[in-house]
């Protein structure tokens, strides 16, 4: 039976299951503790085949909070009663909204990609507010603001801006924010990273170049050695190592490191550490987990007919809304032409 290869950017582990949007198609689906991988549903008014919808996913209070990347709006799946419910944002057809938010107390803040202003959510009223984030240093927010790596240190949020040599501070308690000047000519940064000493700052143009910052005036550099092709995409601090992310291979190098004697790996989508869970995703849909010592490996796959069975069942029911209401309807490895003619049918 053929199995298609899945991605996605983040994987949200309830219990003995976890949880993930893929990127390929809008799909939210559940790995049990059985080895089933089970499609819950679709993301509402999203089309079936849109891609990168999801960023990261959030549980709180038996809600998981869907953070937008592509999706128009901020969308929640209750898992008790297995509902969706929709918080509509403005802006919605922004691409690339958001790759990352954190929660302090009862709120949420969004902190943006291409979105051009941060949001700020009541996780208990489920009321949106914006903050402006205001051009102070000259031009530095015409441009891409944050990736998905960010850090989070007695209260204060450390964002590496996309755009220019600036690290964005935030307070999470008084919502104040100041852009501090790091480095010179740098071009941007692709990620931050903490090693309970000091940061990490991935170049985005240089990618032969890692930097490290005291917090204060204080800027080293580490020269790495990387392949001549791609670019990179994000950097992490997992179990006393440094983890430089890049599109074609993943480098590991030791927190001392002053030169490069750096390990070599293929390339991981992601490497990320939370309380309870160390993972990893390379782009070929192996995903790697970490729990109480114990390391766990599956491939995220869904055989095609549990795919198409499921998408030509929900067809002529409410998901068909998503076709019929699209100027432009696209032939794909899901979608076909004789759906086409089953949803205008249906009409």
């Amino acid at each position: 039976m053929k199995e298609k290869k899945l991605t996605t950017y983040d994987v949200l582990h309830v219990g003995d299951s976890f949880y993930y949007v893929c990127n390929e198609f809008n799909l939210l689906i559940k790995f049990t503790g059985k080895g089933e991988h089970k499609i819950i549903g679709v993301i509402p008014e999203e089309s079936l085949d849109a891609k990168a919808l999801i960023s990261q996913m959030m549980l709180i209070n038996e809600r998981i909070i869907l953070i937008p990347l592509n999706a128009k709006n901020i969308w929640i799946y209750q898992i008790n009663n297995q509902k969706w419910h929709c918080i509509r944002i403005e802006n919605e057809s922004c691409e690339y909204k958001f790759m990352k938010a954190i929660q302090e107390a009862n709120k949420l803040y969004f902190f943006p990609s291409r979105y051009k202003k941060m949001i700020v959510l009541d996780v208990l009223t489920d009321e949106v507010r914006y903050i402006e984030i205001a051009d102070k240093s000259q031009g530095i927010c015409n441009s891409t603001f944050f990736r998905s790596d960010i850090v989070v240190k007695d209260k204060m949020v450390y964002a590496a801006y996309c755009g220019g040599d600036y690290i964005f501070e935030f307070n999470l308690l008084d919502e104040t924010y100041e852009w501090k000047k790091v480095g010179t000519d740098v071009q941007g940064y692709c990620g931050i990273a903490w090693d309970s000493e000091k940061f990490w700052l991935l170049s985005k143009m240089n990618e032969k170049k890692v930097f490290t910052w005291d917090g204060k005036a204080s800027v080293g550099t580490v020269e790495i050695a990387t392949s001549d092709r791609g670019r990179n995409r994000g950097i992490t601090v997992i179990s006393g190592e440094i983890i430089v992310l890049r599109d074609n291979e993943s480098i590991t190098m030791n927190l001392n490191a002053n030169k490069d004697s750096c390990d070599r790996a293929p390339a991981y989508f992601f490497c990320k550490k939370n309380a309870n869970t160390t993972s990893f995703l390379r782009y070929n849909s192996e995903y790697t987990w970490i729990q109480n010592d114990a390391e766990h490996r599956i491939n995220l796959t869904l055989s095609d007919k549990m795919i198409n069975n499921y998408f030509s069942g929900k067809m002529d029911i409410k998901e068909s809304y998503f076709f019929s209401h699209n100027e432009v309807v696209t032939e794909n490895e899901l979608f076909r032409i004789s759906d086409f003619v089953k949803v205008l049918s249906s009409q």
